[in-house]
């Protein structure tokens, strides 16, 4: 459990937040993590095609932005003492996908092209919430992705 503070940014479409350890009174925090938290908007889509190239696209795009921003904290240093970093995504508009696979293969090419800089700004997790249907008025299916680094 951690105790969070709000770091304000420049950046509207990235929250981010610094988690200190709870600890018992009188004693200082030892584990320092920066959360970074987006939202990704978006009208509902109409087709599968359409939901993956965003998916892919908008990732990517949010990865990066994600990344700049925990380059600009870690090496600041107020934030320096940071370690097992996490990043948030969550789509709000629900995807149409037909085999759950799509959407778990977009996420690994992104880890292996970021895996350095994730390494070196040391990202531990990183999260990705989306909601699926299978047909394009089916029932809405939440799916959470995670990436983890347990081994540093």
């Amino acid at each position: 459990n951690f105790d969070i503070q709000a770091i304000p940014t420049s950046n509207h479409t990235m929250h981010l937040y610094l988690g200190s350890a709870k600890v018992k009174s009188g004693q200082q925090a030892k584990d320092h993590r920066l959360f970074i938290r987006s939202i990704i908007r978006h009208s509902d889509f109409v087709s599968k095609e359409a939901t993956m190239d965003y998916m892919v696209s908008e990732g990517e795009r949010k990865i990066l932005e994600a990344l700049d921003l925990l380059d600009l904290y870690c090496n600041n240093p107020d934030f320096n003492r940071t370690d097992c970093n996490h990043i948030f995504l969550n789509y709000v508009p629900p995807f149409i996908i037909d085999d759950l696979h799509k959407a778990e293969n977009f996420i690994l090419p992104i880890v292996l092209r970021h895996g350095k800089r994730l390494w070196n700004l040391r990202v531990m997790q990183a999260e990705v919430k989306v909601s699926i249907r299978l047909v394009p008025n089916g029932d809405l299916i939440p799916v959470r992705f995670f990436v983890t680094n347990d081994s540093g």
